[in-house]
């Protein structure tokens, strides 16, 4: 399935070509940035997943790189979670993740804490929205995109509940693994021109919103998906964190 495209185009709708550190200290430019992924309810940082090891590698070279070149940089870390479960849990689960990511990058790439910016999102509805809409397969679309738009909703009942739960165990199978994410975004001072990574997944980016006027919808369909196979996840309690 074609989910790298949802977290690729994570970063387009929250970054802009530039913006202020955390601490107001001017303006930077986002440099470079990858994803992680979890196994379900896991928030520690597991590098033997999903090509997490190489990402993550690749990433903490490029922040070295560009502090080498004289620059002043900072991290800027989301996460999110799966919508099994309770929404306080997921939120929890999510801001763990952040955290140890965090800690990861601080012990890692020799950052200190001011140079981390923590984002979390507990639930990704937003990023199960775009990756249904770009999903043609998804069983009864029209209908799923539809309960996913009322944020009023208890949505996870009412994607369980529609058409006997067909939709819902196509999206735990193929699209939920995708939600259980960190993204990590380099900024800096000044604009770099870090290596673009190859199409391997140790390589992958996600696209940042100045890559955008190179593609269009249609080749975003046609971009294969450069994370490992996830297998289905087992059956999980209603109360479960993912």
């Amino acid at each position: 399935m074609k989910y790298f495209l949802m977290l690729s185009c994570l970063l387009c709708y929250t970054l802009g070509y530039a913006q202020a550190a955390p601490d107001d200290a001017g303006t930077f430019h986002a440099a470079d940035s990858t994803y992680i992924l979890y196994k379900t309810g896991v928030s520690a940082v597991d590098t033997t997943f999903n090509y997490n090891g190489e990402s993550l590698g690749r990433f903490i070279s490029s922040i070295r790189l560009t502090e080498a070149s004289g620059s002043k940089v900072y991290v800027e870390i989301n996460s999110g979670a799966s919508p099994e479960g309770d929404a306080a849990g997921n939120k929890l689960l999510s801001d763990r993740r952040t955290d140890a990511l965090a800690s990861y990058i601080i012990r890692h790439a020799g950052l200190s804490e001011r140079q981390i910016k923590r984002r979390s999102e507990g639930v990704a509805w937003e990023n199960l929205h775009k990756a249904v809409n770009y999903d043609n397969n998804t069983p009864c679309r029209d209908e799923v995109l539809r309960i996913l738009q009322d944020t009023t909703a208890d949505r996870n009942k009412e994607l369980k509940s529609l058409h006997s739960g067909e939709a819902y165990s196509y999206l735990l199978a193929n699209v939920f693994p995708r939600l259980r994410f960190s993204t990590l975004t380099l900024y800096s001072n000044r604009e770099q021109n870090l290596p673009y990574p190859d199409e391997t997944p140790a390589g992958r980016r996600t696209i940042l919103t100045a890559d955008l006027k190179n593609y269009s919808k249609a080749a975003f369909a046609n971009l294969a998906d450069c994370t490992a196979p996830i297998s289905t996840p087992h059956k999980l309690s209603d109360n479960q964190a993912n």
